[in-house]
Parts: C-alpha cells; sequence; structure tokens
C-alpha cells in the first residue's frame, strides 16, 4: 500500500501569492495526494485556496489550519461551500482555536472556552455542509436561527480537520 503524500506550505514572513500558487501546482503534477496552507498574518487562505483550485487538476486542498474565532460558524461553512464547489469536492477545512497571542493581538476578540468554540464551530459548520437548518446544530455558545446555506448544491462533503493537542480536546473532538 502506497502512503499518502501530503505537502504543507510554511508561512514565512515575505512570502509571496505566486509562490504558494507555483508550490500548488508542483505538489500537483507530482502526485502528492494534498496540499495544505496556513493562515497567519499573511494571506487570506479562502481566496487563495480558490485560485488554487482553479489551477490543479486532482490534488485535494486544504486550510492548514484557520482559527476558529476570527470568522463566525456560518461564514466558515459557507467558504467551505464556496471552495467545495470550486474545487469539485477537493476542499478540506483544517480549523483550530489557535491562542490568546493571535486570537486577542492580532483579531481583538476574547479567547474564551477554546475546546466549547471548536466544538460548536464543527456542529454548525457540519450541520450548514449537510443542508440541515442551524436550529438542529446543537450549538453551545450562540443564539441560532433557522437559517440553511442557500447554494446550488445544498450538500457539501467536506472533510473536517481539527488541530487538537490536549488529551480532553482530541477525545471531545472525536465524538463529534
Amino acid at each position: 500500500m502506497e502512503r499518502p503524500r501530503t505537502a504543507v506550505v510554511a508561512y514565512w514572513k515575505g512570502y509571496d501569492r505566486k509562490i504558494y500558487l507555483k508550490a500548488a501546482e508542483l505538489a500537483d503534477e507530482l502526485g502528492y495526494d494534498a496540499f495544505f496552507v496556513p493562515e497567519a498574518w499573511g494571506y487570506d487562505v479562502f481566496p487563495l485556496i480558490a485560485e488554487m483550485a482553479n489551477r490543479t487538476k486532482r490534488i485535494k486542498l486544504g486550510t492548514g489550519i484557520v482559527n476558529v474565532y476570527s470568522r463566525s460558524p456560518g461564514l466558515l461553512a459557507m467558504s467551505s461551500a464556496t471552495i467545495d464547489e470550486i474545487s469539485e469536492g477537493r476542499f478540506i477545512l483544517g480549523i483550530g482555536p489557535s491562542g490568546p497571542r493571535v486570537i486577542e493581538g492580532f483579531h481583538g476578540r476574547r479567547f474564551d472556552k477554546p475546546l466549547t468554540q471548536v466544538k460548536d464551530v464543527v456542529k454548525v459548520v457540519k450541520t450548514l455542509l449537510r443542508g440541515d437548518s442551524l436550529e438542529t446544530a446543537g450549538a453551545e455558545l450562540q443564539h441560532y436561527r433557522p437559517f440553511k446555506l442557500a447554494t446550488k448544491n445544498p450538500v457539501h462533503h467536506v472533510p473536517i480537520y481539527v488541530a487538537a493537542l490536549k488529551p480532553k480536546a482530541i477525545e471531545s473532538v472525536g465524538e463529534l
């Protein structure tokens, strides 16, 4: 059995968009299975992955990772559905809580209840991508109304990868 080959592009100060795009194209040509793009203080990862999807043929493209505080769960679901459609089903959503330095220092949001935030995001995103109403999501932190995604394809099969380090986080995410 051949081992999957995954390429991850790290963030370097001054790294330029065209290098990310060339790296994704090269990974696709070389037969890599997946290509993950980080989001830090550089490029917004979703438009970059959309551009990569238009320049590659078969490689899966993922966020490696986006934090769960700077975008609402609904926006993460909308972005995922959009990239899923553009990439013809090749998108992987990688999420994680990040840390106080990034969330409070860069995004200006309180870093509060990271595990609950991650769980809520997973529940809401999965619910919306399934084509179901938000009122069935079972999220703890927000008061959602019965919205659904209004996309051409109401059901999107986007894998969600969660960055988790602590045993409680790994166990909780595994239950989802």
